[in-house]
């Protein structure tokens, strides 16, 4: 979004030079007026939409991003704006107002940049939906899986800036009457958690969790102690990492090739719920 914003002011930018020639040249105030409206129009949209692109991450960098696009563009219309009063002197009468322009300019750059990142948004949101159910249809079978809702995860970059890391689509099935969540990361390419079995099985034998996703940390807080315990007591090994069932599915990242899964605990492509006893198997 940093781009198309810069992309956007340097179009207006070449415009308002093409008015300052054209007043210097024929020094008309239809120019003048026109040029004051989109040069004004700009430097409120800089401010506006720096606001916008700070707080909306959708890729890394995006605040430093937007304070480099917005000042840059800030300050080349700041002098476009003071080389304009100068040259207003030469400017012959005239009494029609063409600050419409500028109006129209403003609104076209506030439409542009809200409407583009809503309908990526949503795109985006509707693309990870098809991958997360079909990769619970592989996982666990065919279930009705519904998006019930879909949050946003942000991380800290350095002391000001963030991105979105990835995305918590909140399911509900035929398994069960609660709904459960699933962590897939920021490109839609891998699942990093699935809290389907720990909810079912903490549903199962009525053990007590909690799943909900945090709008003040824009993470999920989670607690299945009870079930990880559960696991471990009708296990022989002791020592097994239980949260592997649903947390932390990328285990290790290589150069070459690239992401590779943990793999000792259930396929992606196992096709049913295991039974308690046949994932107890799994996991020792």
């Amino acid at each position: 979004m940093n781009l198309l914003f810069l992309i956007i002011s340097i179009v207006e930018i070449i415009i308002e030079l093409g008015l300052l020639i054209k007043v210097k040249k024929n020094g008309l105030k239809k120019d003048w007026h026109n040029f004051l409206g989109i040069n004004i129009a700009v430097l409120i949209s800089d401010i506006i939409i720096y606001q916008l692109l700070a707080n909306t991450a959708i890729g890394l960098g995006s605040a430093i991003g937007a304070l480099f696009v917005c000042g840059f563009t800030l300050i080349i219309n700041i002098l476009l704006l003071l080389i304009g009063f100068l040259m207003k002197r030469k400017i012959k009468k005239d009494k029609k107002n063409y600050f419409l322009t500028g109006i129209l300019v403003f609104i076209f750059n506030i439409v542009i940049m809200v409407s583009v990142p809503l309908l990526v948004s949503k795109i985006t949101i509707n693309k990870g939906k098809n991958y997360v159910t079909d990769y619970l249809n592989k996982k666990y079978g065919n279930a009705n899986y519904e998006v019930v809702n879909v949050y946003k995860n942000y991380e800290n970059y350095g002391m000001w800036d963030k991105y979105l890391s990835s995305y918590y689509y909140e399911i509900k099935s035929d398994y069960m009457d609660e709904t459960f969540i699933v962590q897939i990361d920021e490109s839609l390419e891998y699942i990093t958690s699935d809290f389907f079995l720990p909810v079912y099985y903490s549903l199962k034998f009525n053990l007590k969790y909690n799943l909900e996703y945090d709008d003040w940390s824009s993470d999920i807080n989670y607690n299945f102690d009870e079930f990880n315990e559960y696991v471990k007591n009708n296990s022989e090994n002791k020592n097994i990492e239980v949260e592997y069932l649903y947390k932390d599915f990328v285990d290790s990242w290589n150069n070459i090739d690239g992401v590779k899964y943990n793999e000792n605990y259930l396929n992606e492509n196992f096709g049913e719920i295991p039974e308690f006893n046949e994932l107890i198997k799994k996991l020792d």
